[in-house]
């Protein structure tokens, strides 16, 4: 895979480079995940938004 794709929000980065996923707060790496362990990605909502986190990524 080539390049890197980046999203960032409130809750910090998500990106993509080479065959991992990596999540990034506070310029501080939290997650690492080999693209090939991911068998499902999942999502889910609460009723705390809009003021608090109340969208969530599962894998």
């Amino acid at each position: 895979m080539q390049g890197e794709i980046k999203k960032q929000n409130s809750s910090g980065i998500v990106r993509l480079q080479g065959d991992k996923v990596f999540w990034d707060y506070d310029n501080k790496n939290i997650l690492q995940i080999d693209i090939k362990d991911i068998v499902v990605i999942g999502e889910y909502t609460n009723s705390d938004g809009p003021y608090l986190d109340d969208w969530f990524l599962l894998s």
